[in-house]
């Protein structure tokens, strides 16, 4: 069904999704996200992937995810909420 619908997109359409921080400090989250963009055909500069401040909790190996994620071609977008968060970050 995404394949079928996804055809009929326009170009500049993408999906974004919200990662719990569980989902997005899985070990296999790159592995997994690269096999479903390949099984349903989605260009992955068609999905956004949400990061809020429970997912900077990690350091540097979420900084790692996020360059990985966006090495796939997926864009990565900011909780609102994150930036008050950084504002007060030390």
């Amino acid at each position: 069904m995404i394949k079928e619908n996804r055809r009929r997109w326009p170009e500049k359409r993408y999906i974004s999704t919200n990662f719990s921080e569980s989902t997005f400090n899985r070990p296999d989250i790159i592995e997994r996200c690269s096999k479903i963009l390949d099984r349903h055909e989605i260009p992955p500069k068609q999905i956004a992937i949400e990061v809020d401040e429970q997912c900077l909790r990690h350091g540097s190996e979420v900084e790692e995810k996020i360059y990985s994620l966006k090495k796939l071609g997926m864009r990565i977008a900011l909780d609102i909420r994150l930036l008050i968060f950084l504002a007060v970050y030390p």
